[in-house]
């Protein structure tokens, strides 16, 4: 016996991925790398990048802005990576569908290995601002869900990437754990009653974000590597705003500077 359910189309998906293949010419890179809240760095300096494209110019990726997030998607000299400088989120009124087009239209011309960075406040004892969380599994609880055609039963994190990232950190000495990821809906940050519930329930990170990326790059057969950085310690009662977690930005770059370029050169192996 078998059974089936009609998946309907996403003609916006279709237009976006057929203006990206035409963009990038047939050489599709192999590599997607979401960049996360002031995480921009990541992607080098102007003068590095091979392509740049305003998210405005993308069918369907208009209105995307969030203060610390570009709007642009780039590509690495040699065109084997494509960073998207900016993410949608629930807060800003976007449906799951919506937040995921972009990463959806990649993955369906090529792009089938992906690093999701987000900036993340710490729940966890023993996380502190600078450090890196590999996401081993997630919590959703944002109310908000792509409408993928289906999801893998288990994390949705690839273990053979996470292996390799746990690697490279050893090598460097990089500081690097791992854990449990949580996504809220935000705009609000956590209340304490909120942390100590989230903190109970095994969560070691907090972010507004990510989860509905993975869900919908799994269930298209890509490969997903989830690194969540601490900008903030929730669990210590940090106060926290938008403008402080971009100013946490320069102590990540400080303690992981080395650690997240060399893991994009990991990823395209």
């Amino acid at each position: 016996v078998v059974m089936g359910r009609a998946v309907p189309g996403r003609p916006e998906v279709a237009r976006a991925a057929r203006e990206l293949y035409g963009h990038f010419r047939g050489a599709v890179p192999r590599v997607g790398v979401i960049l996360g809240s002031g995480l921009g760095w990541l992607a080098g300096p102007p003068e590095g990048r091979r392509s740049v494209t305003p998210y405005d110019g993308i069918p369907g990726m208009a209105g995307s802005g969030v203060p610390g997030h570009s709007g642009m998607l780039s590509t690495n000299r040699r065109g084997t990576v494509v960073f998207l400088q900016g993410r949608r989120h629930r807060y800003q009124g976007f449906d799951g569908d919506e937040i995921v087009l972009l990463p959806s239209a990649l993955a369906s011309i090529g792009v089938d290995t992906w690093l999701l960075t987000t900036s993340s406040g710490a729940l966890a004892s023993g996380l502190r601002t600078g450090h890196a969380l590999i996401i081993e599994d997630h919590v959703n609880v944002s109310g908000c869900v792509p409408g993928v055609p289906s999801v893998p039963p288990g994390t949705v994190y690839s273990p053979g990437l996470r292996e390799r990232a746990f690697r490279l950190a050893r090598v460097l000495g990089a500081p690097v754990s791992g854990g449990i990821f949580g996504c809220v809906s935000g705009p609000a940050y956590e209340t304490a009653a909120e942390v100590a519930f989230l903190a109970e329930s095994g969560i070691s990170v907090v972010s507004m974000s990510t989860a509905q990326e993975a869900m919908a790059l799994v269930s298209q057969g890509c490969r997903v590597l989830g690194v969540a950085l601490v900008t903030n310690e929730v669990a210590q009662g940090d106060s926290v705003s938008h403008s402080e977690v971009l100013g946490a930005q320069r102590t990540v770059s400080a303690r992981l500077g080395r650690f997240l370029p060399d893991l994009v050169e990991e990823l395209e192996k």
